[in-house]
Formats: C-alpha cells, sequence, structure tokens
C-alpha cells in the first residue's frame, strides 16, 4: 500500500495531506523487535547470574536490577512510540503568500509545528534514513527523508517515502513555494533548479 497524498486548495492557500504507511520501513521495525528481544533476554540473563552468584542480595545488586529494568521499559516504550508513528505518520502542508507552515500529527494528535519562511529557503533535498545508533533503531518524528535548508536551520519531514515519492513530493513542493512567493524573481527559482 502506498503513502496517500491529496491536495485541497482554495484562492489564497493550498493544503497537501499526507498520510503515510510503514511498508518502507518494515525491515527496520522487525529489526528492531528483534534487537529488543536481545536486549531483554541479555538482561534477564544477566540479573539472574548476578542473583544467582551473590549469597546475600546487596544493595548494588538491587540497584542494577532496578536500572536494567527501567532501561527495558524505557527500550519498548521508545520502540512502540516510533513503531506507531511510522505507521500512523500524517502530515499536513499549508502553502500560503510567502509561508510554509508543516504539522506533524499521529493518530490526530499535532506532535508538532513548524513555520518556514519561503523566502528564506536555500535548497530541498531528498537522502535516506540513517538508523539511530541506540536500540530501538527506528525513525524517530523528528528526523525525515525530505530536508528543506533555510537560513535558519533544517527541517525534516516525510520519514516514510521512497525515492519515487519523495522526489514527486518535492517537486510538487517546489511548484507551489514559486505559485506563492512573492515578489516573484527569477534568482529563487534558480536555486531550486541546481538540486
Amino acid at each position: 500500500m502506498s503513502n496517500e497524498l491529496k491536495t485541497y486548495s482554495s484562492d489564497n492557500e493550498v493544503i497537501i495531506d499526507l498520510k503515510m504507511n510503514g511498508d518502507n520501513l518494515l525491515g527496520e521495525i522487525h529489526f528492531s523487535f528483534l534487537m529488543l528481544l536481545f536486549y531483554d533476554a541479555f538482561a534477564f540473563y544477566m540479573t539472574y547470574e548476578l542473583l544467582m552468584s551473590n549469597q546475600s542480595i546487596s544493595f548494588i545488586s538491587i540497584l542494577m536490577i532496578l536500572i536494567t529494568s527501567i532501561g527495558i521499559i524505557y527500550f519498548h516504550y521508545e520502540h512502540n512510540k516510533k513503531k506507531k508513528w511510522i505507521i500512523h505518520a500524517h502530515q499536513i502542508f499549508y502553502f500560503s503568500k510567502n509561508k510554509l507552515i508543516i504539522v506533524r500529527k499521529c493518530l490526530d494528535e499535532e506532535l508538532a509545528r513548524t513555520e518556514i519562511d519561503t523566502q528564506e529557503i536555500v535548497k530541498i533535498k531528498f537522502s535516506h534514513h540513517l538508523g539511530d545508533i541506540n536500540p530501538p533503531f527506528l525513525p524517530d518524528y523528528c528526523n525525515g527523508n525530505i530536508h528543506i535548508y533555510t537560513y535558519n536551520g533544517i527541517t525534516s519531514f516525510a520519514i516514510n517515502l521512497n525515492k519515487k515519492e519523495a522526489k514527486s513530493l518535492i517537486q510538487k513542493i517546489t511548484t507551489l513555494i514559486m505559485q506563492f512567493h512573492d515578489p516573484k524573481n527569477y534568482i529563487f527559482s534558480r536555486q531550486f533548479e541546481k538540486q
């Protein structure tokens, strides 16, 4: 199933509604779950060894078990949060005069809202997702495949797009930015042509 992209327009605004699924990141989802199982098994084994090697349970042993338990709970919480985002990610783009607003949602809950002045955009580019080096190995909602570079920093979004979908979305975004950019000038358009 591909990502769902809808466009709505009025006289002074265009809205792109992007609902994403986790099909492109199924490998990362399965790998992260296996890594969580490995961490769980290792933690339980170390706890068992710690308890069996000591005749009396010391404060250090209890502290180590507590820290391990907190770590396991944290990794599972992060994994479930990121998995929910990957499968139910929903992003809305509002284009109006010299302004782009990106709203990130998950299961109808607004997670973040970013406002970009389109006159400050330097370039828009696609790059493949690079997973975290720490578990749970899934992309967070603040990371993405498409990056908008401005003088103030980088905004990333649309983590679940493949290269073809990303290229199509970049073309659509570029066209809409140019449509609502005022004053119209060719220097701004040439910045996008150099990609």
